[in-house]
């Protein structure tokens, strides 16, 4: 009986208060072996999960974690082009979080986000008016499907300037045994182990094990919430403006 409760608060308090147990970077090989060692599934002689399928879930967790809590952040500059209406953002842009314009005086403004349609339904000519940029808006490309910008007024040779795109960023996937998630940043060592939950809980439903599955499935959200709480309880926890 006393095993029984002594086992009962064990799990209470690691689904309760999920915190990582590692402050160190895990690789991919790290990950695997933790991964195996919940599925019971370390003999490499009677192996049930393929390397490779462990890989798959694991690359999986690590991307539904970067869309989910936007961790990852990144900065990009560039300068302004006159009478250029588009811009190509990089592949990795998951979301724009925000742009700032500085002008060739080196006066600094956070331009206003706004969208297509009421551009176009304040002011079907747009496009014709010409001056530094107060606002922009996301559009997508119709031909290579990638995220575009436009700011607007469009700047003229006269009123250009940098902008700099702040944006949440997807991370490379994992491949090497030696390969650290999210990049290898060092600020989010800590989050690693949430990977496994992820896959884990994933894992654990596919073999039918519901109960095992739903634990993890609740140490991964508990600790979605905690990336989330830390992100807005610091504000400086994600890197900030790196202008490459």
């Amino acid at each position: 009986m006393k095993l029984f409760k002594a086992k009962a608060l064990f799990i209470f308090l690691l689904v309760a208060f999920p915190f990582p147990f590692y402050c160190h970077a895990l690789t991919l090989s790290d990950l695997r072996t933790e991964l195996r060692r919940i599925l019971k599934d370390s003999d490499s002689t009677r192996r049930q999960w393929t390397d490779a399928q462990l890989l798959s879930y694991l690359n999986e967790a690590q991307r539904d974690i970067v869309n989910a809590t936007w961790l990852v952040q990144e900065s990009t500059s560039r300068v302004l082009d006159q009478l250029t209406t588009y811009y190509t953002l990089t592949n990795d842009v998951i979301a724009v979080i925000g742009i700032e314009f500085k002008n060739s005086q080196g006066n600094v403004i956070d331009l206003d986000e706004t969208t297509y349609d009421k551009l176009q339904a304040d002011n079907p000519n747009w496009r014709n008016f010409n001056g530094a940029p107060v606002e922009y808006f996301i559009d997508q490309a119709t031909t290579t499907n990638q995220l575009i910008v436009s700011y607007i007024p469009i700047p003229t040779r006269s009123s250009t300037g940098t902008v700099t795109v702040r944006y949440a960023s997807q991370v490379d996937d994992l491949s090497a045994d030696s390969d650290v998630p999210f990049n290898g940043r060092r600020e989010l060592y800590l989050h690693h182990t949430t990977l496994v939950y992820h896959a884990a809980m994933k894992i654990l439903g596919i073999m039918k094990k519901f109960n095992e599955a739903l634990f993890y499935g609740q140490l991964y959200q508990n600790s979605v919430m905690f990336i989330k709480d830390k992100a807005n309880a610091k504000p400086n926890y994600r890197p900030g403006f790196r202008a490459q």
